[in-house]
């Protein structure tokens, strides 16, 4: 059992007033919240929860322990959102060949919102190919990255610039 995943079932038991509800918010059986939330209470070695027949109501040290689950719990998953989002942020230099034609009449024009949305990005046109820009490497790595090891990445950016150009075309 992971320790996030009790205090998340101990808060949700907190937020609904039991455990019934608590483990269908969490797609769980009963048994297992009500396991998770024991756990807890034996490695805190403190009584959380007042117990009874129609009623789960935090103690004075168990709303003590929900407030700082709460923040806590806030606080991972808004690391996880950061993660998740610089993850997923593409940066670093691109250099794009291209004909002039369709630099000019789509790509250009697509940029300004391209950046905003990617600030991260520094991108370079090149309106014919040149040795730096070959065929067979139409774009650059950011520095201290080897092209031919991220070629993969680098085709799914290059191709998320580019339908992001396209869709800005189109609308």
């Amino acid at each position: 059992m992971d320790r996030f995943d009790a205090m998340r079932a101990f808060v949700r038991v907190v937020d609904t007033r039991g455990f019934t509800k608590a483990a269908e918010a969490l797609n769980l059986n009963t048994g297992t919240v009500s396991r998770m939330v024991q756990i807890l209470e034996e490695q805190t070695n403190v009584r959380l929860l007042n117990r009874t027949t129609r009623s789960v109501s935090p103690t004075p040290e168990g709303q003590t322990y929900y407030e700082a689950c709460v923040r806590v719990l806030e606080q991972v998953d808004s690391m996880n959102e950061e993660a998740m989002s610089a993850a997923q942020s593409p940066e670093g230099r691109i250099k794009v060949g291209m004909p002039a034609i369709f630099a000019r009449g789509l790509v250009i024009p697509a940029l300004p919102s391209l950046l905003d949305a990617y600030p991260g990005l520094d991108i370079e046109l090149a309106y014919r190919m040149s040795s730096s820009v070959s065929p067979r490497r139409p774009w650059t790595a950011p520095s201290g990255l080897d092209p031919s090891a991220n070629r993969v990445w680098w085709r799914k950016r290059l191709r998320e610039c580019l339908m992001h150009c396209a869709r800005h075309r189109l609308t």
